[in-house]
């Protein structure tokens, strides 16, 4: 191993420490510039006092603000239709009779293409799908459900 040390104000420091010697072989030239490896020296060492010396952690800067850490996303759980739409009539306010409507008995255009969709729908259902997302501000612009039943289906989406 070797290090590449280069001298500032009177101090040595580690800038660089390479595993192969290969660059003395293709470039001898730069082989002046790295020298082995010794004890303590890591990067950013010092040498102070004739031994290398990890530099101190940096003090925290007061003019930046700490973070709080950030929470992992949610993994949601796909739903079934039908887990999706007991899922939306429990948190989204619908009496039996709307959903019963929604998932049967409606004519309307809008109702109707969205139960299309969930029926024929390939995969497990899950709350950032277009389909859910439309289907909700339909049922909300229907008045099936209202714009705080659409945050809180959204928000209670079951997690794995």
């Amino acid at each position: 191993m070797y290090a590449r040390v280069i001298e500032m104000a009177g101090i040595e420091t580690v800038v660089e420490i390479i595993s192969d010697d290969a660059f003395a072989k293709i470039l001898p030239p730069l082989d002046a510039e790295f020298r082995a490896v010794e004890d303590g020296m890591v990067l950013k060492a010092q040498m102070i006092d004739g031994s290398w010396t990890e530099p101190p952690a940096p003090e925290p800067n007061p003019d930046i603000p700490e973070t709080a850490p950030i929470d992992p996303p949610a993994t949601y759980r796909g739903l079934t239709y039908v887990e999706y739409i007991s899922h939306a009539q429990i948190h989204g306010g619908m009496t039996d009779e709307q959903a019963v409507e929604i998932l049967d008995t409606s004519v309307d255009p809008s109702i109707v293409l969205i139960r299309l969709k969930l029926e024929m729908a390939e995969s497990l259902i899950y709350p950032d799908n277009p389909i859910v997302l439309g289907g909700l501000d339909t049922l909300v612009s229907k008045a099936f459900i209202t714009a705080a039943g659409k945050t809180a289906i959204l928000d209670n989406w079951p997690t794995v």
